[in-house]
């Protein structure tokens, strides 16, 4: 019996030809919702990155972001969370500080770039997202960094940091976390807290950092607009996010009628 289900944000929950979360979409957790069934977010966002695209009037029960680096209740209460290890942060910020790519760095709270260029502005409009702050390295825990350059370089510079993986988003744009982190390790801890066993969790993806997680729930379901991978990961590949993919995943398993 699914009693949780957990979804990805960008090309799953949020159309970005539409510009918004489809109605259909939004009408599905409501209902989910209604059944007790508990809905969260599982996302590479940033706590302060994704407000812009889901408003507060959609509540849900969690939240795992920063690809699964930081666990959130419903009320935005911390639950758990896995920095980038000391190692590899030594690294990151001699990059960042010499400006040897383009960068973001993500503690808690905060986004901050060490430089703005054509690859950062290209990918950001491409996820229908604001370009970052410049800022300086406060000295807080890092819990994930974007790196803005071609594949080349960006396998290079996976090599300096063994401690850490990186997923791609965009074909010059990253996203880097601890090794043993990611929306699997999220999602574990988040079902740790609510009580939860993987069979009875059920996730939506479209992505390359959602391939782990759609694996582990007890039934993972892809976007049909998403990456091959995660649909070969998938138990059953819905409709694409402006086809009410959601919807029509639900209704394929049952948890809400057509």
């Amino acid at each position: 019996m699914i009693k949780a289900v957990f979804f990805d944000i960008d090309g799953t929950l949020f159309s970005h030809t539409m510009k918004k979360v489809p109605e259909s979409s939004r009408k599905a957790i409501g209902i989910l919702k209604q059944k007790g069934i508990k809905c969260l977010i599982a996302s590479g966002r940033h706590r302060a990155g994704f407000r812009h695209l889901i408003d507060e009037s959609l509540k849900f029960d969690g939240y795992v972001l920063s690809n699964g680096q930081l666990g959130y209740d419903g009320e935005e209460r911390l639950i758990f969370d896995m920095p980038i290890p000391e190692e590899d942060l030594a690294k990151i910020l001699e990059k960042f500080r010499n400006q040897e790519m383009a960068m973001m760095l993500e503690d808690e709270n905060h986004q901050f770039a060490n430089r703005i260029d054509d690859l950062v502005i290209r990918a950001h409009e491409n996820v229908s997202t604001g370009l970052p702050k410049l800022g300086e390295y406060p000295g807080t825990k890092i819990y994930q960094m974007v790196a803005y350059a071609d594949p080349a370089e960006l396998e290079r510079f996976a090599k300096e940091i063994p401690h850490c993986r990186m997923t791609y988003w965009d074909p010059i744009a990253v996203d880097i976390i601890a090794a043993e982190g990611g929306k699997m390790w999220g999602i574990r801890q988040m079902l740790k807290h609510l009580g939860l066993k993987p069979e009875e969790v059920m996730v939506f993806g479209d992505g390359e950092n959602d391939v782990e997680m759609i694996r582990y729930a007890g039934i993972g379901i892809a976007m049909e607009n998403g990456e091959a991978s995660a649909k070969e990961a998938a138990d059953y590949v819905t409709a694409g996010v402006d086809e009410d993919g959601i919807w029509k995943g639900l209704v394929h398993y049952g948890l809400i009628e057509e």
